[in-house]
């Protein structure tokens, strides 16, 4: 939950925005088939196998993103992502065979897979508690982009070419400029969570307040979670979570190397 509880709207409709986006790029791979399947001749083994690896990428790879997501959380991961996307759209519009189609598609398909559990989760962290309605704000922005994506295709894509779907490219970009708004919120929120300490006890033991003593910790040193021990608490934040650090500033470090 965002820091004050609130339902952040702003940043669900910015999730929205570029979910369909997201979606409306993937969708325009099918709606291009039977262009790549005239101009290369492709088999329909062929085409299926195109469709193999953009599925495995895009779908059977959510798991394993969402996976890292959840141990490690990366606010600009998102932006990332789409910069597979970018380039996958890039490097279709001008694949001159099969292999590299295969590539570029692997490369789109990626990118989906990093988006949507990163996504899903900034999603929920917005909802302010309100998680049903933030996952079909969501969910909306997915829907209109699949369908979206095959009638742009049959706009743009059929009558100029396999090049024009370099135009898309565009729609990549804007979602990357978004992404990086959403990124910036993200890490806020990461570190206001960061600060909050996550305990099991029994009712009767949970204390009102932890109280830790910071009276020897010397310049440059840490306390983690690791080093507190309290009778009767079971910490469930990570153990390498800093509670307190004692740092110096570069005015301050600048200062004492100019007095030497």
């Amino acid at each position: 939950m965002n820091r004050a509880g609130r339902t952040v709207y702003p940043i669900l409709l910015m999730v929205c925005a570029t979910h369909l986006l997201n979606d409306m790029m993937q969708s325009v791979i099918p709606a291009v088939y039977p262009l790549l399947k005239e101009k290369f001749g492709f088999t329909f083994a062929q085409i299926g196998l195109i469709t193999l690896v953009f599925q495995l990428t895009s779908s059977l790879l959510q798991p394993v993103a969402g996976r890292l997501a959840d141990l490690h959380p990366r606010p600009y991961s998102l932006a990332a992502g789409m910069c597979f996307t970018l380039c996958g759209l890039l490097a279709l519009a001008a694949a001159p065979g099969f292999a590299l189609i295969l590539v570029s598609v692997g490369l789109i398909g990626c990118g989906s897979s990093v988006f949507h559990p990163e996504s899903s989760r900034v999603a929920q962290l917005a909802s302010g508690g309100r998680k049903g309605l933030a996952q079909s704000i969501f969910q909306v922005g997915g829907n209109a982009g699949s369908a979206m994506g095959p009638l742009l295709a049959a706009l743009i894509v059929i009558p100029f070419g396999q090049a024009s779907i370099g135009w898309f490219a565009l729609a990549a970009l804007l979602a990357i400029f978004i992404l990086v708004k959403i990124g910036n919120w993200y890490k806020r929120q990461l570190a206001l969570s960061a600060r909050k300490l996550v305990v099991s006890a029994l009712v009767e033991n949970l204390p009102d307040e932890i109280v830790v003593d910071v009276t020897e910790l010397g310049v440059g040193k840490t306390i983690f979670v690791g080093d507190l021990e309290f009778e009767n608490l079971k910490f469930i934040t990570p153990a390498t979570t800093a509670v307190c650090a004692v740092r110096v500033t570069r005015a301050s470090r600048g200062a004492a190397e100019a007095a030497k």
